[in-house]
């Protein structure tokens, strides 16, 4: 009886990781490989969360094989437990985590459904599928951006803050008996979420009329909107003293070059005072917003002058001026010609005195 029981048991284990497999791989084939541990096939995100004055945790498990999100889980509020949580622990750590939150209360279940639904409005298959490439590398640069304008928009907070880490997993291993199950309940899909690829109301902005946008294009469309105009400029790099791109930090003082070659571009310089009064071109100053990567390409953005957004584009990182940095870089540079000459003149002196001793020996 026992023996009958325990295969009974494993029987329906098996098919439970069956069945899960199934829903994020393509093949029974896949599902076996998966269940026996010789592929991944998903990605976890883990985010921390703040909005104005409360702060959360958000952990999404996404489909490789079927680019979807499988599960999401989401938990805002004032608990101090969640100001302790960490992005760099594992989905195991951090699911204990959420069970030890959920029970402990202070979570605003209302604004976690809301963000957590926000960012699965998001993630639909195009989406998901293009972030795939920089998640291998565990870049969630662009995702954090996007998620940051989705869930300040739906939540029409004041700030948003996201950071984010991606790992990848066996969906199955995650999903299986998993600690939260019963205690942590999973945000369910958005209802139009359905039809968001086939209905107008559900594509992203950026998408109507039959206009396509990469992912990136549609972050840095997602914040020029918040200007009146866009200044396509050249960055100012500062190769000793200026500010490597990881360092950078949101309102930081950046400088830019911008265009004056035609007299629309002088026009532009003189309107935004950025000519004195011997004609010529001075920097202009942009508070960092941030950078997206795109087509082989890093995309720098900065608040400018006049309700103005910059733009500038850069093949690889580099090391960006900044004002303060670079008027001290450019004081090290104007003593280096004065401290290359005078170490010349004491060599020659200490020349000419040998040459002059060796000269009364000989005498």
């Amino acid at each position: 009886m026992a023996e009958q029981e325990n295969s009974q048991n494993k029987l329906k284990s098996q098919a439970e990781q069956i069945n899960l497999a199934l829903d994020s791989v393509l093949s029974e084939d896949q599902a076996k490989e998966l269940i026996n541990g010789r592929i991944e096939d998903a990605f976890v995100m883990k985010a921390k969360v703040d909005i104005d004055n409360r702060s959360g945790v958000v952990m999404i498990l996404f489909s490789t094989y079927k680019k979807k999100i499988l599960e999401l889980y989401s938990l805002i509020g004032n608990s101090p437990i969640l100001r302790k949580i960490r992005t760099f622990e594992d989905y195991q750590q951090l699911s204990l985590d959420f069970v030890e939150v959920t029970n402990a209360g202070g979570i605003d279940t209302a604004l976690s459904e809301i963000v957590g639904q926000a960012i699965y409005s998001m993630y639909n298959t195009d989406v998901i599928g293009s972030f795939l490439p920089f998640w291998e590398k565990k870049d969630t640069t662009n995702s954090i951006l996007m998620m940051e304008q989705n869930v300040q928009k739906k939540v029409k907070a004041t700030r948003v803050k996201i950071a984010a880490e991606v790992d990848k997993v066996s969906s199955v291993k995650f999903r299986y008996k998993n600690i939260m199950i019963g205690t942590v309940a999973p945000i369910k899909p958005p209802i139009e979420d359905e039809a968001f690829n086939s209905s107008e109301e559900g594509l992203p902005e950026g998408e109507l009329d039959g206009e396509e946008m990469a992912p990136y294009e549609r972050l840095i469309d997602n914040v020029a909107k918040r200007y009146s105009r866009m200044l396509e400029c050249e960055t100012m790099l500062s190769p000793v003293a200026g500010v490597e791109f990881d360092d950078l930090v949101e309102g930081q003082e950046i400088l830019f070059r911008l265009p004056y070659q035609t007299s629309q571009e002088k026009a532009t310089a003189q309107a935004l005072e950025l000519v004195d009064s011997e004609g010529k071109l001075k920097p202009l100053i942009g508070k960092f917003i941030s950078i997206v990567y795109g087509d082989d390409s890093y995309h720098i953005l900065a608040e400018g002058p006049s309700n103005t957004v910059i733009r500038s584009i850069e093949e690889r990182p580099v090391r960006v001026a900044t004002p303060k940095k670079l008027v001290k870089e450019l004081d090290l540079n104007a003593n280096e010609p004065l401290n290359s000459n005078a170490g010349l003149l004491i060599i020659g002196a200490v020349v000419a005195f040998c040459i002059l001793i060796a000269i009364l020996v000989i005498l």
